[in-house]
């Protein structure tokens, strides 16, 4: 996926749980296994943003952890 300058900095910047990344394959072997279509932007959403802390404006009380 591409990001603009701006939203790479801001996503470099941001801290990744390890505990929610998963890997292009175990994320293909889970849609599988519970008889999901494989959807591809589905699953580079999923790389691209798997564990990360999203924040808003800086508000560290205001996050958002996406996982499947």
């Amino acid at each position: 996926m591409r990001f603009s300058n701006k939203a790479s900095r801001y996503l470099s910047k941001l801290k990744r749980n390890k505990y929610f990344v998963v890997g292009r394959e175990e994320l293909v072997d889970y849609f599988k296994m519970n008889i999901i279509p494989e959807f591809e932007k589905i699953i580079e959403f999923q790389i691209d943003f798997s564990g990360l802390a999203l924040t808003i404006e800086n508000k560290k009380s205001l996050k958002l952890a996406f996982f499947i």
